[in-house]
């Protein structure tokens, strides 16, 4: 069985500009693809059609990013007026921060074997 990680890589050939980015901040959480959809608004099966549009507008990035979180103005400094300067949201516990970054570990370290 193919780990999530190596499918995850092989499909991003398939994406580019901004559909590319919210594909790749998706992919780096935690959370399932159904569940960041829904809490930005959309369907699951429109989010995939969002990872194939590179020029996705500001507010649908906006709306994942927030739904993630995500801070997109990284990469596109003309979204910063809508993202905490905050990395973290306040609402989650320490375990729960604990717990994302050691996923977050755990696949990086995948990533390299």
């Amino acid at each position: 069985m193919v780990s999530k990680d190596i499918k995850n890589r092989s499909n991003s050939h398939k994406f580019s500009g901004r559909g590319l980015s919210l594909y790749r901040a998706v992919t780096l959480s935690i959370e399932k693809n159904s569940d960041i959809a829904m809490r930005a608004g959309y369907q699951p099966n429109t989010m995939y059609g969002h990872f194939r549009n590179p020029g996705l507008s500001d507010a649908i990035l906006v709306k994942y990013g927030k739904a993630i979180p995500f801070d997109f103005s990284i990469e596109y400094p003309e979204l910063a007026p809508y993202f905490k300067a905050s990395l973290t949201e306040t609402n989650k516990s320490y375990e729960e921060l604990k717990l994302q970054l050691e996923d977050v570990q755990q696949r990086y370290t995948s990533l390299l074997e």
